[in-house]
């Protein structure tokens, strides 16, 4: 393999910067819509034909991609769900949409004051 890597980044009290960010906006738009922000991104990446489902696994080739080549894949699954909607993901990238794996999982432990963020999926 000429370039081969994973990366994790581990944060105590909330995630790192990027994806607090993004489960801060999400809250803030469940409390303005009354939804959930990420039902209804996969909601419309379903209208599009650009979703797809493994298990309990949800994911989508991102229409507003922050970098080239996003996928995203969210719930709670780290079992052969999770095997199977990378692999359905790679299989995109062979098939031409093309991926970046990020992967954002909810904290482990969480602070007192971030108990009712526990609901970032």
């Amino acid at each position: 393999m000429a370039h081969a890597h994973a990366q994790m980044a581990l944060t105590r009290g909330m995630h790192y910067a990027k994806v607090e960010w993004l489960r801060q906006a999400a809250l803030r738009y469940s409390r303005q819509h009354g939804a959930s922000f990420f039902d209804d991104l996969l909601a419309i990446h379903e209208d599009v034909g650009l979703a797809f489902q493994a298990g309990r696994l949800r994911g989508f080739f991102y229409l507003a991609a922050g970098r080239p080549k996003d996928t995203w894949i969210y719930g709670r699954a780290i079992n052969d769900d999770l095997a199977d909607a990378m692999y359905i993901a790679l299989k995109g990238l062979v098939m031409g949409c093309g991926i970046t794996l990020p992967s954002s999982l909810p904290p482990c432990f969480l602070s007192p004051m971030k108990k009712g963020g526990s609901s970032f999926l």
